[in-house]
């Protein structure tokens, strides 16, 4: 089993990255295998509806082929993103937009267990927004959704601010981001138990 995280942020360990890092610390106390991805200084370039991952490679040369790579091989894929104007970032949404050949060519992403963490400067900084935009794109391919568990929100939701390491001082939101990374890790231990007794 592993678990992908991608951080949607633009800046390299910055709050979002932080507060992934905690879901992603609480999967691998469970045992299972964990991978992060930051598109920060990655070249993600913008889908053009060219049509040819219909049944051939995307031929746009840039980093997203192996991030694709990443998510197909995957269990589950943990998203998370700042909020941008109460949306993801625009290298998320090319990343996203990106990944049409994953639906095309055998929704690879179908059954994978998938969640949502969105970081905004304030308690409602339009995090829900964030979370839903994460999981309409999950929908699509076909993901299990989950929420965070006990506090029964759409995702993790934690307050960054504009300061380095402010998400660090919100503990209310990281519990969220931490219950999310144990709700993925008892799915994917019932998963894995399944399979086993099968």
């Amino acid at each position: 089993m592993k678990v992908l995280g991608i951080c949607g942020s633009p800046r390299k360990n910055a709050n979002t990255e932080t507060a992934l890092r905690e879901a992603l610390k609480v999967i691998e106390k469970q045992g299972i295998e964990t991978e992060l991805i930051t598109l920060a200084g990655k070249k993600i370039e913008f889908c053009t509806h060219c049509n040819i991952c219909k049944t051939d490679p995307c031929p746009i040369k840039d980093d997203v082929p192996e991030i694709l790579e990443k998510m197909s091989l995957s269990d589950a894929i943990i998203i998370a993103s700042p909020t941008y104007f109460g949306n993801v970032t625009a290298q998320l949404k090319a990343l996203m937009d990106r990944t049409l050949p994953l639906r095309r060519q055998g929704m690879k992403l179908r059954n994978k267990i998938g969640g949502a963490i969105a970081i905004g400067a304030s308690r409602n900084g339009g995090q829900e927004h964030v979370c839903s935009a994460i999981h309409n794109f999950m929908l699509l391919h076909e993901m299990v959704v989950v929420s965070d568990t006990i506090t029964a929100h759409f995702g993790g939701i934690a307050v960054g601010g504009h300061e380095e390491n402010a998400v660090s001082l919100d503990e209310k939101g990281l519990e969220t981001v931490r219950n999310l990374g144990r709700r993925i890790a008892d799915l994917l231990s019932s998963k894995s138990s399944e399979q086993t007794t099968l």
